[in-house]
């Protein structure tokens, strides 16, 4: 490990898991593409288990390493810094597949560098610091394990297996067991935040699992409450990586602003290509988990969270 400033390296660990991710997953999935086409649906279970054994030693570094809370590329700095900086817990934690935030040995410095992170966001939004405690944080991830893992093909980590009770599966994916006590409050957060937005009239409301989610999808005269699992880019953020790109690379190549976009990099002067590519660290960071959620995307399957909301729970 070289003694490099964490805060240089951080890009790197995102990084080098999409270029893995890059010569791993396209390929099978354009290998994939191709044998169905060639041999048609008789094959496809046979090479789509395939896709299966790329996706689950991904998402065991995954869903490890990364905090599912809050996947943007800001909220996850912290927890690679720890990561970074904590190689050998990092690697124990992949291979006894533990969360690292369940790592005594870092535990404390990988929930300090993720608050740190999101109350950096928080702040910037104009709103206080989180308040939650440790162990409402550490809570809060391990309930969302037995629905994140499932999109690599993966159970729950054998320590969490406690949390799966939480859910029930259903022909959608999932919803919350109302016969679990976990899962009633779950379901009696739903509930508290569709009367509230109903009463005003909005779609605020942020569930502890879900965070936003839908409320106005009607099967068969019910009422649903529905959220779609994935890491797919939406179409703004194609276009903000489209546009990264462009900045990115104009940076380097000339360190000036771009003259028709100046978003990304408002004050970049005539640099040498060393302070160039310095002042573009925060790009390269974005665009590594960018391109980390497009890839992920093309290896799993999106797990959705879906079930009825009773109206005479609204009354």
């Amino acid at each position: 490990m070289s003694q490099q400033n964490s805060g240089e390296q951080v890009w790197m660990f995102p990084a080098a898991m999409g270029g893995i991710l890059a010569a791993v997953a396209l390929r099978n999935k354009n290998a994939i593409s191709l044998m169905l086409a060639k041999d048609g649906a008789g094959t496809a279970t046979r090479h789509a288990a395939k896709m299966h054994n790329v996706a689950k030693p991904v998402g065991r570094v995954h869903t490890n390493v990364s905090a599912p809370i809050g996947y943007n590329i800001s909220n996850q700095l912290g927890p690679y810094k720890s990561v970074i900086k904590n190689p050998i817990q990092a690697g124990k934690s992949i291979v006894k597949d533990e969360p690292i935030w369940m790592n005594p040995a870092i535990q404390k410095e990988y929930l300090r560098d993720w608050r740190k992170r999101v109350n950096k966001e928080r702040k910037a939004l104009g709103r206080g610091p989180i308040n939650m405690s440790d162990e409402e944080i550490i809570k809060r991830m391990n309930e969302r394990q037995p629905i994140h893992r499932p999109s690599f093909w993966l159970d729950t980590q054998e320590s969490l297996k406690g949390f799966d009770s939480t859910y029930r599966k259903n022909k959608a994916g999932y919803s919350f067991n109302r016969s679990d006590p976990t899962g009633k409050a779950k379901y009696d957060e739903v509930v508290n935040i569709v009367k509230r937005r109903d009463a005003t009239n909005t779609k605020q409301g942020y569930h502890s699992v879900m965070g936003g989610f839908k409320d106005d999808l009607y099967i068969d005269g019910k009422r649903m409450y529905e959220d779609v699992w994935d890491v797919a880019l939406n179409p703004n953020e194609v276009k903000t990586r489209k546009d990264m790109w462009k900045q990115l690379w104009h940076n380097v190549k000339t360190g000036k602003p771009n003259m028709n976009d100046n978003k990304f990099n408002q004050h970049l002067p005539n640099l040498t290509v060393k302070e160039r590519i310095d002042e573009s660290k925060d790009l390269l960071i974005q665009l590594a988990r960018l391109e980390s959620r497009n890839l992920y995307s093309k290896i799993t399957d999106p797990v959705t969270l879906r079930g009825v909301i009773n109206e005479k729970d609204l009354l």
